[in-house]
């Protein structure tokens, strides 16, 4: 249904750079904060012989790469979706021959694939991570944490979406995920009854018992159903400037 040719397209018109620059730029500072946080809490860290813990440091990497993934991914929808409402081209792009579930099916598989860019940039970079610390790698134990926030991770772009659904104005939808930020943030004074059923907390609630399987699955699942949901609201409901 999508070819690679409307993909090329779509990024084109974003702007390939940019979007590079910006999931590079994204990688490197969650690099640059996780780093910084493990450089702070050393003592505590090492009093807690956490430091040669392999999932304890990617826990750490991947409760920042939440917060980055956050604004990443507002960015991107605002480029992908919020910009055509801004710029009113909408109804241009319907004098294009391609329907219009192929052309938001395409949509989705650019943000799907800048998604897929940011955690293989992110795993390598954790792995070099490990690396620089002198920690001694499980690759078999990496692969699987990677694959884990790859999965539940999925839930923090489609809520970012959600603001881009609903509120038409796309830097006004950027602005909001200073929400999602501070609910993250203050996850600890919400009392956890409520924090399961709220997508965003989803990679914080399995890296706090990772090795809880029936919890892992539990979550991977619902992560899934969450994005599946959102994806198809999106390309059915009129959320957009044309019908």
């Amino acid at each position: 249904m999508v070819s690679y040719v409307h993909i090329k397209n779509e990024i084109q018109k974003i702007g390939s750079v940019k979007l590079v620059i910006a999931m590079f730029t994204s990688v490197f500072v969650t690099f640059i904060f996780s780093s910084s946080f493990i450089e702070f809490k050393k003592e505590s860290l090492l009093s807690n012989n956490m430091m040669e813990i392999q999932p304890a440091i990617q826990s750490i990497n991947a409760y920042f790469a939440c917060f980055i993934l956050i604004v990443f991914s507002a960015i991107t929808w605002y480029y992908i979706i919020s910009l055509e409402n801004k710029n009113g081209t909408w109804s241009i792009l319907l004098t294009i021959p391609i329907p219009k579930r192929q052309l938001l099916f395409t949509k989705h598989t650019v943000n799907f694939v800048l998604y897929v860019g940011y955690n293989i940039l992110f795993s390598i970079i954790s792995l070099i991570q490990l690396f620089i610390m002198g920690i001694e790698i499980n690759y078999g134990e990496f692969l699987k944490l990677q694959a884990i926030f790859f999965i539940v991770a999925l839930t923090i772009p489609y809520s970012q979406l959600l603001f881009h659904l609903i509120i038409k104005n796309g830097l006004l939808a950027i602005s909001l995920t200073i929400i999602t930020i501070f609910l993250i943030l203050i996850k600890d004074n919400i009392p956890s009854i409520i924090t399961l059923f709220i997508p965003i907390f989803y990679v914080d609630n399995v890296w706090m018992d990772i090795t809880n399987l029936k919890l892992v699955i539990i979550y991977c699942t619902v992560s899934i159903l969450y994005f599946l949901v959102i994806f198809l609201i999106s390309i059915k409901t009129n959320y957009y400037n044309y019908e």
